[in-house]
């Protein structure tokens, strides 16, 4: 039989309540896991080192919750804990505080700050052999680099190799499925989905359900945008029940599985979900964070013959960021266009659509090129040669044509 908890050491109680607070963690369970690490750092404060870590692991739990400024919070807590330590018995903490804040910045959308932090999580790293803070660093320097549109060469495979060799396969399936992004946003959606297959497969295999679940409604926004509506919205509700049970952030299900309803005509049931999705991004002020769900919005308004609604979100948004993503400008210039066509400004719609199309060649956006070229044909543009383009577009990616109307 195992001692009871008053028979243990004081560090022996609080790698007790660490553990436990590390299986809430990947459970979804991080208010329970918050607590669990508060009553380890109870336990015994004579370690300032342990002390970091526990600062370190309040932090994952937090973000696990979406609550960015508490993340910060924490980690200069750890920081700070770490000034009394001789600099190279601190080196292995810090490099592990510094990957977790790149990590932080990047999933915030601050490419700059997140890679000013990866760089000195790697610096801290390389000397000490820290694997697991390298690796993580590997990845956000990836995602910065992709984000400011600077051509170097990728490390995450490197750092799945590092993370599989160490047995860590949660923070490999998290690297697969950033893998998985850039694919997506490249146009390469069966290797994007082949990425996000693997990222599943390596959450379930350590436990990580919240993970799996994520990943699965980024299969399910490609199985949406592939216009297999039915497919999608199974995904979606999958991954919708385990994150609801866990009380976790589930917007992302929400808004495709809302995307496949409207692609399926239950357009009102979808304005319904992503207008209430579009609210409490405004009421908790991260509206800048969700542009897509404002895009598809709006999208869904146009088709249920409410452009002035749409117009209406558009607006909205804009005065909340703006500083509009590079990822949803086209869509932006898209919807606009479709709101002055189902308005009979057709002059000014097909001014605008042209615009959009502009913006998605110049990102490379090859779904929304897709999308705005449709849109032309819509709004009674002489699309000529565009129904090749049309065409090809949809077989690279991989969508259904749209049912005649």
């Amino acid at each position: 039989a195992s001692k009871h908890l008053d028979d243990l050491a004081p560090s022996e109680v609080r790698q007790v309540w660490t553990e436990l607070g590390t299986t809430l963690d990947l459970s979804g369970q991080f208010e329970a896991a918050r607590e669990a690490y508060r009553n380890a750092a109870r336990a015994d404060r004579s370690d300032r080192l342990a002390d970091a870590e526990l600062h370190l692991r309040q932090a994952e739990a937090w973000f696990g919750s979406g609550n960015f400024i508490q993340v910060k919070r924490q980690l200069t807590l750890g920081r700070t804990k770490l000034e009394t330590v001789p600099p190279k018995a601190a080196a292995r903490q810090r490099a592990q505080i510094y990957a977790f804040e790149a990590s932080t910045r990047a999933a915030s959308g601050d490419p700059v700050g997140a890679q000013l932090a990866a760089e000195t999580a790697v610096d801290l790293a390389m000397p000490t052999g820290e694997e697991e803070s390298l690796a993580r660093a590997f990845a956000v320097l990836d995602w910065s680099n992709f984000a400011m549109g600077r051509d170097e060469p990728r490390r995450g495979q490197e750092a799945i190799e590092i993370l599989e060799r160490l047995g860590l396969h949660e923070r490999s399936g998290q690297i697969m499925s950033n893998m998985g992004a850039f694919a997506y946003l490249e146009g390469s959606w069966d290797e994007a989905v082949d990425w996000y297959e693997k990222a599943v497969a390596a959450a379930e295999l350590s436990g990580n359900v919240i993970g799996a679940a994520r990943t699965k409604a980024n299969i399910a926004e490609v199985l949406v945008d592939q216009r297999k509506y039915e497919e999608g919205l199974a995904l979606a509700g999958e991954a919708e029940r385990v994150l609801r049970a866990s009380n976790t952030p589930m917007w992302n299900a929400q808004l495709q599985a809302a995307r496949a309803q409207a692609g399926m005509g239950e357009v009102e049931m979808a304005v319904k979900t992503m207008d209430r999705l579009f609210d409490a991004q405004f009421e908790a002020g991260t509206a800048y964070e969700a542009p897509q769900i404002v895009v598809n919005l709006s999208d869904a308004l146009v088709q249920s013959g409410r452009p002035e609604a749409a117009a209406d979100r558009l607006d909205r948004f804009a005065a909340e960021a703006p500083q509009e993503s590079s990822r949803v400008r086209a869509g932006m210039a898209r919807i606009r266009g479709a709101v002055l066509s189902a308005q009979h400004h057709q002059e000014a719609a097909l001014e605008e659509l042209n615009r959009a199309l502009n913006l998605a060649v110049e990102d490379g956006d090859l779904l929304e090129e897709a999308l705005v070229l449709e849109a032309r044909a819509r709004a009674g543009a002489d699309i000529g040669h565009d129904r090749d383009r049309i065409a090809e577009l949809h077989r690279l990616l991989g969508i259904k044509p749209n049912e005649p109307e």
